[in-house]
């Protein structure tokens, strides 16, 4: 249908006596426009303002514990982890801290959250290494002692760390497969639970909070294992209620895949990563210089014996049992930034 507009050369008296309806009519669909709009105006700025604070406040959630400052949990999936006061909480898995280095490491102690978090290094490491056919399966035992200082508090019957206290984190070896962590410290064992990110709903940091330390309580700390390009982050919750001068143990377990060289075997361990060095802020807690801590490797083979070893560490003893390879120690009272212990056999 086609609508044709026409003019009447002269208004007749019927158009004219109708004239002041029509703009009566136009001014009221004018307003009405004008109100319509400051309307969804106003809409929309409610709109605004309700997504930016429903943004903020997921900004101030995290999930089961991770970081933004601290692994302090860990690893396992892609939510941020803040907590109030600065707490090291976990999310996903890797914090800020996480990030800044994946080249393998065997870990340490972390207090603080974020790129400002301390460093606090093992007095001792010690590695277990039992080589089953192509694969090694390897447990890390570090020892840390927890500094005296400002940064406790005086409780009724211990100093307790001022903030909510330290968290491990670690690289695993390319490849490598975690196994499980445990924590000892002088008044109990809590044994590691690996936390998977759809097991991590966001909470408030101070529900969060009280949930692990009823786990702690309980005898458990999570544990969040990330893999990171073809690496696997390790990172712990806050252990809380650390007190001046303990001595916790931190032990862990990974499995690896032998290398194989032309016809040889071959297995490295990094035993320092020089966490606390080029490419991250954390400094140590204690001295202005990085303590380096003593190390040890015992190694034994299961079920096949080595006909040869062609690559030992310097310093290190091989062990034999009726004439056959079973094993070999190696010490030493420094480990050397960097430092790496490499073996190869046949």
């Amino acid at each position: 249908m086609r609508f044709q507009w026409t003019r009447s050369p002269q208004p007749t008296e019927a158009s004219a006596q109708h004239m002041p309806f029509v703009v009566q009519d136009l001014l009221k669909l004018f307003a009405y426009a004008i109100a319509v709009g400051i309307a969804f105006s106003a809409l929309a700025v409610a709109v605004t303002l309700a997504l930016s604070r429903n943004s903020e406040a997921q900004s101030r959630m995290f999930e089961h514990p991770s970081v933004e400052g601290n692994p302090s949990a860990l690893l396992a999936g892609e939510v941020e982890v803040l907590a109030d006061g600065g707490q090291p909480l976990h999310t996903d898995g890797a914090s800020a801290s996480d990030e800044r280095d994946v080249s393998p490491t065997p870990g340490s102690l972390y207090i603080g959250d974020g790129c400002g978090s301390e460093e606090l290094v093992a007095t001792e490491r010690e590695w277990y290494v039992r080589i089953d056919g192509a694969f090694a399966d390897v447990q890390v035992m570090q020892t840390f002692v927890m500094p005296a200082g400002s940064e406790f508090v005086q409780t009724e019957d211990a100093l307790l760390w001022r903030e909510a206290g330290p968290w491990f984190h670690a690289v695993l070896p390319a490849g490598a497969q975690f196994t499980d962590l445990k924590i000892d410290t002088s008044r109990h064992r809590l044994v590691g639970r690996l936390i998977e990110p759809r097991e991590s709903p966001l909470t408030e940091a101070d529900l969060l909070e009280v949930a692990q330390r009823q786990a702690q309580t309980s005898g458990e700390i999570g544990v969040y294992a990330r893999d990171w390009e073809t690496t696997t982050v390790l990172s712990s919750d806050v252990l809380f209620d650390a007190r001046a001068d303990e001595t916790i143990v931190v032990t862990y377990r990974y499995r690896v895949a032998l290398d194989r060289v032309a016809g040889e075997s071959l297995l490295s361990l990094v035993l320092d990563g020089a966490s606390g060095d080029e490419g991250t802020d954390s400094q140590p807690v204690v001295d202005v210089d990085r303590i380096a801590p003593a190390g040890a490797v015992w190694l034994e083979w299961i079920h096949s014996a080595p006909s040869a070893v062609d690559r030992l560490p310097d310093g290190a003893s091989i062990e034999r049992n009726r004439g056959e390879i079973a094993g070999l120690a190696w010490a030493t009272p420094r480990i050397a930034p960097n430092e790496k212990f490499v073996i190869g056999w046949r």
